[in-house]
């Protein structure tokens, strides 16, 4: 098995005893058939994979008339229907909103990480459903931390399972000699000082922009759990690509990693530069 994916069977022994978050939007393109409203919602939909113990928060506004009630439904991907699993209460006319949980079965555990549960919104005008949000995670990389913005980046592919992800680092400030070596790191958490204060620690003579880089990634043991390196870097908005297969496992979807970067410049001071970091959050 590759490094990174003996880290994500890691993250996925991980995974089976916490909590995975989708964040998803509702709309009346997603019902089936479609229905032509301006209503909308977003939800909140936290899983404990150990237990099936899953819980709805969410809201929604301008539905033609108003809610009678809500429920997660399954299993079945987006397009299609299927029967009730969890009722959730509903608060408010055209505009307000709904919370609720419930227990899962193994097997619902299975299909809500696959993306075959949806949350429907009922109305009296649609009583079959007026808004509807498919439960996924679509996966995505988030910048943080104080080093130069755009130091690494997602430049292709997407941080889902049974794909790829190229990320790119650069220093675009130019601080650095052409031809320095990228290397990125891939880590469980994120750096102590970050988590406290909202500043990494302070690594001297690491800075791509001043005197200091912010380190923005754990590494104490077991991190980083990878290391990979790239081709040389050959100038400022020219981000050198690394790419990073992530495996085909549901267990994964909706676990969080972190990414950061360091050129290490042979010819030249500063010799290390550390990047800006990315929160990856595994999607379907």
């Amino acid at each position: 098995m590759q490094p990174f994916a003996t880290a994500m069977a890691v993250l996925a022994m991980g995974a089976a005893v916490s909590a995975q978050t989708f964040n998803i939007k509702l709309d009346g393109m997603q019902e089936v058939p479609p229905v032509g409203t301006m209503g909308t919602g977003t939800a909140k939909i936290t899983l404990d994979v150990a237990t099936g113990a899953v819980q709805v928060d969410g809201t929604y506004k301008d539905l033609s008339s108003p809610a009678t009630m809500a429920h997660i439904h399954g299993p079945a991907a987006a397009g299609a229907s299927a029967g009730i699993l969890i009722g959730l209460t509903t608060t408010g006319g055209t505009t307000g909103s709904f919370l609720g949980g419930g227990t899962l079965t193994p097997t619902e555990v299975n299909d809500m990480l696959a993306g075959l549960h949806y949350v429907n919104v009922h109305t009296g005008l649609f009583t079959a459903g007026e808004i509807r949000g498919q439960i996924v995670a679509p996966g995505s990389a988030t910048p943080y931390g104080g080093n130069p913005p755009g130091s690494l980046a997602l430049i292709a592919g997407a941080v889902k399972i049974n794909s790829t992800m190229t990320l790119g680092i650069d220093n675009p400030l130019g601080t650095q000699s052409v031809g320095s070596v990228p290397f990125l790191a891939l880590s469980f958490g994120q750096d102590p000082g970050f988590v406290v204060s909202g500043t990494g620690t302070l690594i001297p003579g690491w800075g791509m922009s001043g005197p200091s880089g912010e380190l923005l990634i754990a590494v104490a043991p077991p991190n980083p759990f990878e290391v990979l390196s790239g081709s040389p870097w050959t100038g400022p908005g020219n981000p050198a690509p690394i790419v990073v297969p992530i495996p085909n496992q549901l267990s994964i979807v909706g676990v969080k990693a972190y990414a950061q970067g360091l050129l290490v410049d042979p010819f030249a001071t500063p010799t290390f530069g550390l990047t800006n970091a990315l929160a990856l959050d595994v999607g379907l």
